[in-house]
Formats: C-alpha cells, structure tokens, sequence
C-alpha cells in the first residue's frame, strides 16, 4: 500500500491524527479532524510553536531520540479539550512521531475529568488521592440509570522478591511504561501505593479490559525474558464492572477487588 492510501485510510479516522518529523520539528500530514481543530496552519508551524504553551512538549521534541517514550498532554483548543499522545514511530527509515488527539470536552462536563488533579511525582500517573477521587466520581456517577458504566481494574506487582531499592524503583518505572502504552487515553491509570495501582476504564465493558490486560501482561512476559530472572514482573490483577446497581463506596470497592486477586 502507498503512503497515499494509507493517508486516504486516515482521513476516515474520527480522532486527530498527524506524522511529524520531530527532528525537523514540523507536520507532515494532519487527517481532516486534526484540520477541524488547528486549521490549514499546521503547514506554516513547527511542532514546538503549535505547542508553545506546554515546556514538556517542547522539550520533549528538543530532545527527542529514540529512547524517548509515549508521552500524554490534555490542552484545551478553542473550547475544546483534547487528550493528545506523542507516539514515536521508530521503524521508517526516520524518526517519526505520531500524534493523535482524543476530545473529551463532554466527559469533563459530565464530570468525569477533572483537570487539577495531581501526579505522582515517581511514576508520573496520577497519585493515591486523585484516584480516589477519580473512583468516587464515577461511582457516584454509575448511580444514574443513564450513565455509562465503567470498569476497574486493581494491579499488583509482587516485590518481594527485589534486592535493592534502585531495582525496585527500575521495575516499577518500567512496569508503569508499559502499562501507560497500553490503555487508552481516556483511562485513568493512578498508583495506590508503591506496589498496587487502579486503572478506571469510562465506558468499558469487562470483555475489552481483559483484551487490554492480557496485552499488558504480554509485554511483561517479553520483558521477564530480556531481564535477568531476579528481577521478573509478576502481576496480579482483577476486574470488577461498575454499573448503576452499584451501591458499593471506593472503600468496599476496592476490598471487593483486593479480594479477588488471590482467587
């Protein structure tokens, strides 16, 4: 297939795509919902100046090499809020980098998404409290017969078996990675303590974040066979599906799912 049908193929998408050269720091292509967005600009802008608002993007395309990892930036465009992934594509005969943009202007409305919430400064996902408070949302939210339901997946790594700290704080880190590549950008993946984390998955039913686990599990068996054997991931996981029958709190929730990790 030539480049021109695979561009004919993204013009159909009904996400914001664009390719990108970073090292040039310029678009190459945008498909019409990109163009619905920024406008018939993106030919005259570098990537960085279009994104002039953000340090971490534009030091994320300063420095782009081909270590650099996924990266996730919401940014508000004329009213509208938009989720965009910086995608490296390493396999063309240049660095490439996709990005796409998702709009989740209605779910913040909903009240979905709430902006101000805070990382964790290690892994760089939401923190214990923000994760919470994302779960209390949409618990209380679950409880109108009209909304969409949710899914909850609970994720815990055994570390007991890690010499040191720094191997730890290694795995972890890569772990977090891996996962964050994996789901989509409107899941919220949050860290509920050093070895245990929550990822809430809006309007997903059980079958596709079981499709989406066992990816990540996946990528984690191919890890285990690069890394020495000291140091394998090995997971634990259960997924519970939220719904407005729930009459559960975050607490009984999450001992619901804690429960189900050993069965």
């Amino acid at each position: 297939m030539d480049k021109q049908a695979q561009y004919k193929i993204l013009e159909t998408c009904p996400v914001m795509i664009c390719v990108a050269d970073p090292l040039a720091d310029r678009l190459i292509y945008c498909n019409n919902e990109a163009l619905s967005l920024i406008g018939e600009r993106w030919e005259r802008e570098s990537i960085s100046s279009f994104f002039s608002s953000s340090k971490e993007i534009s030091g994320y395309i300063k420095n782009f090499s081909k270590e650099s990892q996924k990266l996730t930036w919401g940014h508000a465009i004329n009213g509208r809020w938009i989720v965009f992934s910086f995608l490296p594509f390493l396999e063309y005969e240049k660095p490439l980098l996709i990005i796409t943009g998702t709009e989740i202007t209605g779910l913040i409305y909903e009240g979905y998404f709430d902006l101000s919430k805070t990382k964790d400064p290690f892994t760089g996902i939401y923190d214990k409290k923000s994760g919470l408070q994302y779960l209390e949302s949409f618990l209380e939210s679950a409880k109108d017969s009209q909304s969409p339901l949710f899914s909850l997946a609970y994720l815990k790594l055994d570390c007991d078996k890690y010499p040191d700290k720094e191997s730890l704080e290694k795995h972890i880190i890569k772990f977090v990675q891996t996962t964050s590549s994996s789901i989509r950008e409107t899941d919220i993946f949050a860290t509920m303590g050093n070895d245990s984390f929550i990822i809430i998955f809006p309007k997903c039913p059980v079958g596709i974040v079981e499709n989406i686990i066992t990816t990540i599990a996946n990528k984690l068996d191919i890890l285990n066979g690069l890394e020495d054997s000291l140091y394998r991931f090995n997971l634990k996981h259960s997924i519970l599906e939220i719904n407005e029958k729930n009459k559960d709190d975050s607490a009984s929730v999450l001992a619901k799912a804690k429960a189900l990790l050993n069965q």
